[in-house]
């Protein structure tokens, strides 16, 4: 979050600071940099990137392509089709476990 931030807030500076005093792009410059450290402070839990999160949505991946599997839409074969189930199941240990961590970590 804070790299976007930033790349985002020196974009916005390159493209004023050529059409702007010095003192307002000096205040463009300050103000970015000042709301970076601001938002370094602000937990990640509050603006939604926490790894927990991030984790749960690739979980519903797995959850999804397991469904594809089980379906038998890939039309793999059977030593295929076994190879993927075994490395989703272990997929879906790893991130839940990884999930409960996380959580307790912030409880």
């Amino acid at each position: 979050m804070m790299t976007l931030w930033l790349v985002g807030g020196f974009a916005l500076y390159l493209a004023l600071a050529s059409s702007l005093s010095q003192t307002a792009s000096a205040m463009i410059l300050y103000s970015i940099l000042f709301s970076t450290i601001l938002l370094f402070f602000v937990p990640e839990r509050l603006y939604g990137t926490t790894i927990e999160l991030l984790e749960g949505k690739v979980l519903r991946i797995v959850d999804a392509l397991e469904q594809i599997l089980v379906a038998d839409e890939l039309g793999l074969s059977e030593a295929a089709y076994f190879r993927v189930k075994e490395n989703l199941e272990e997929a879906r240990r790893e991130l839940r476990q990884q999930i409960d961590l996380e959580h307790r970590r912030w409880r």
